[in-house]
């Protein structure tokens, strides 16, 4: 997944605007990532982690907890498109209509990341 840097970044524009303290959905989703506890559980049983909900609040672990439960439920090959998908609808969060507007917006912030990057170049 060479893309998964900047799928991630996409993510954290979309999911909080880049703001590493927020919370959403009353204080369940925390972080740039607005990670939920079930995520943090799922990542620690799969993956023999002690990650706390806490975390998420600390960039590089969230972003290493999204790496890993995309992994989990993605795969190694999958797309930008399914990995965002699941991201923001679960597992089968690829298979679900309602994940398309979302996938939408990281794909606009994905292509404006990567024109930035060019430029840098």
């Amino acid at each position: 997944m060479k893309f998964l840097a900047t799928l991630i970044e996409a993510m954290i524009l979309v999911e909080s605007g880049g703001r590493d303290w927020i919370s959403g959905d009353n204080g369940s989703a925390l972080g740039c990532l607005q990670i939920h506890e079930p995520v943090i559980a799922d990542v620690n049983a799969a993956y023999g982690f002690d990650f706390i909900h806490a975390d998420a609040l600390v960039p590089d672990k969230a972003k290493m907890i999204c790496a890993l439960y995309l992994l989990r439920y993605a795969g190694p090959r999958a797309s930008a498109e399914t990995c965002a998908r699941i991201w923001n609808g679960g597992p089968d969060g690829a298979q679900r209509h309602s994940t398309l507007a979302y996938w939408e917006e990281v794909r606009e912030c994905m292509e404006a990341l990567q024109q930035t990057k060019g430029a840098e170049q």
